[in-house]
């Protein structure tokens, strides 16, 4: 017979991934987790943010701040559209009421999958120190540099911060606006109009393919070595 793994051994394969040094494998597991993340739980979805903002420390800057430009675009997507919203938010409720009270599942009158959810508090404090901090990382050097070392912030990173910045500042806008054509289309009278998506990911294999060969340059580099050797 069919056995399920146990839950333990998806989170274990995500921590994983998520540690890989490999671009593309960190794409695939970002592109996996933001385009399923309605499936989790609350609870499951709240083991996965821990994971991901605590377990090793450094792990959320060094995805935010991923040398790779697509990289730090598809994990800033999953930070303000996944991570930072309850589960099912995106999601349009009048439509997910027509199918639950046809099935049964969902009383006359009683709210859908989007009413009433929350974030964790406790997350959503530390999503707002990690906003603020991601804030004082984008200032001139000496300043982020400060920044960095209160916050086990890798100092080879910080060149990166002020592009992450400025991605999460834009995709925190286009959130608010998904929200509120969401709120618009819930309240519409048009059965047939469609309701209003999540941003999709993509990227192009050829230009990550290009990135990562510039990268292992510099890195074999004598700049590159004196670097790490903390020597420059």
């Amino acid at each position: 017979a069919c056995r399920h793994p146990p839950p333990g051994f998806f989170f274990s394969g995500v921590e994983v991934l998520l540690s890989s040094q490999h671009a593309q494998v960190l794409l695939k597991t970002l592109e996996f987790l933001y385009r399923h993340w309605d499936l989790l739980p609350e609870a499951q979805a709240d083991k996965l943010r821990n994971m991901i903002l605590t377990k090793p420390c450094d792990r959320f800057w060094r995805l935010l701040l991923h040398w790779s430009p697509t990289v730090r675009n598809f994990f800033a997507h999953l930070l303000v559209f996944r991570l930072e919203q309850p589960c099912g938010w995106s999601l349009p409720r009048r439509s997910f009421e027509i199918a639950a009270r046809v099935s049964g599942a969902l009383r006359a009158g009683s709210g859908g999958w989007r009413a009433g959810s929350k974030l964790n508090p406790l997350l959503e404090q530390h999503f707002t120190r990690l906003q603020r901090c991601l804030e004082e990382l984008a200032r001139p050097l000496c300043a982020a540099a400060v920044a960095a070392r209160g916050q086990g912030v890798p100092s080879t990173l910080l060149p990166y911060a002020p592009f992450a910045h400025k991605t999460v500042h834009n995709l925190r806008e286009v959130q608010r606006d998904l929200q509120r054509a969401l709120d618009r289309w819930e309240a519409q009278t048009d059965a047939n109009s469609e309701p209003p998506r999540l941003p999709s990911l993509h990227w192009d294999t050829a230009m990550l393919d290009a990135e990562e060969e510039r990268v292992i340059w510099v890195r074999e580099s004598e700049l590159g070595k004196g670097v790490r050797n903390g020597t420059f």
